[in-house]
């Protein structure tokens, strides 16, 4: 009886993280996961151009913009209602932070933009009357 299984299958050993025995890191099952690379699979240049594109850049420069335009706004209104030193202090490293965040954001979506303009009248030369 110590060699033998027999005709019963022995029940599958539960795994350290929690899953199910057949399911992947995202929780889905087999063929679920199939049918997941199979679109992906069909749609791989869609896949990169939005994971490697501009896309994502914009909204973390967008997330950032809104972040920083709100700590602006709230370190302002902070200073103007605080009247004790650390407090004050507090208000005004956020407004600081806020603004340079913000302002700093609008300087990296407007520098290509800039750039290009620079660009192309160095190209075309100097103009003469």
């Amino acid at each position: 009886m110590t060699g033998e299984r027999g005709g019963a299958k022995e029940a599958p050993h539960p795994s350290t993280d929690g899953r199910a025995p057949r399911q992947d890191v995202l929780g889905l099952g087999e063929r679920e996961r199939d049918e997941l690379l199979a679109w992906v699979g069909e749609h791989l240049t869609l896949v990169r151009r939005s994971v490697s594109g501009e896309r994502p850049m914009y909204w973390i420069l967008g997330i950032g913009f809104v972040l920083g335009l709100a700590a602006h706004v709230g370190g302002f209104l902070l200073k103007t209602s605080v009247t004790t030193e650390p407090s004050l202090l507090l208000a005004d490293l956020l407004y600081a932070l806020g603004w340079a965040l913000w302002t700093s954001i609008i300087v990296v979506v407007f520098r290509p933009a800039l750039a290009g303009g620079q660009k192309a009248s160095v190209q075309a030369g100097p103009r003469c009357l």
